[in-house]
């Protein structure tokens, strides 16, 4: 494909984009307070800046600006209400004649809106790779059953993207990091501080379910949290996000990964 028809379809994707997942922001049922500032996600939006020179069209499965070095904005963010509601939405794109990197900031490892996201998909240009990885606000965010409602809505997940994604190409699950025993700033709500002791045990949890059922859908996990347990002096203060530092050292452990599969596949 040419570059310029290639810049033209793109063009053509961000109305798609808008159009689409405008009808696909869910209300929240419960009383969370907003926040003037969005709190960003544990590792995504910071790996997404990384990876975007990675590999030739790479999808990263939500801070908020307009544009960053270069991408875009498409929807949600500073277009939209910044806070850390589970409705707040984020989609960036960046792309060159030789490839394209799409972010979605997601706070639910399936619902609606992932399934709108994984329509786009089907979409010219189709992700070579998708990386994800969706724990923290699932297992704090959804009440009580979370971990059952996890555990429920990742198999959702892996039975969609076997079904959407060609065997040609490639997802990868980034398993989450542990969080700090002290967690402050605006990612937990107020009132419930029970949740900071219990997040450590429910991510232990979800992180191991995470490591016995993807696989056995023929997909690769990463485990970012044994990578990193040695690394826990490069977090940020707030106990949850990482610092530059570390954040090169998680996209060197993908962009290892990347490369064993090109090679493995015969790829250039």
């Amino acid at each position: 494909m040419s570059g310029k028809n290639y810049h033209d379809n793109n063009s053509k994707n961000y109305l798609s984009l808008r159009k689409r997942h405008k009808n696909y922001n869910e209300v929240d049922k419960d009383s969370e307070a907003e926040s003037s500032k969005k709190h960003k996600e544990e590792i995504g939006n910071n790996e997404y800046k990384e990876q975007r020179s990675v590999s030739p069209n790479v999808a990263c499965i939500s801070g908020g600006e307009h544009s960053h070095m270069g991408d875009q904005l498409i929807e949600g963010g500073q277009l939209g209400e910044m806070t850390n509601k589970r409705s707040y939405r984020e989609v960036r794109q960046y792309w060159t004649d030789h490839h394209v990197v799409r972010f979605y900031f997601v706070t639910r490892v399936y619902n609606p809106y992932v399934e709108s996201i994984l329509k786009d998909f089907k979409d010219d240009p189709k992700p070579d790779f998708v990386i994800m990885n969706s724990t923290l606000w699932d297992i704090s965010r959804y009440g009580s059953n979370s971990i059952a409602e996890y555990k429920s809505n990742l198999n959702k997940l892996m039975q969609r993207m076997k079904e959407v994604l060609k065997p040609s190409k490639h997802f990868l699950w980034l398993i989450t990091p542990e969080t700090s025993r002290e967690i402050r700033g605006g990612f937990l709500l107020p009132g419930k501080s029970k949740l900071h002791s219990d997040l450590i045990f429910s991510t232990t949890q979800a992180n191991h379910f995470c490591s016995q059922i993807i696989p056995t859908y023929g997909f690769d996990v990463l485990d970012l949290n044994y990578f990193m347990q040695t690394q826990s002096h490069k977090r940020e203060r707030d106990g949850i996000h990482w610092n530059s530092q570390a954040h090169r050292r998680i996209t060197n452990y993908i962009v290892q990964h990347l490369c064993s599969v090109c090679i493995d596949r015969g790829s250039d």
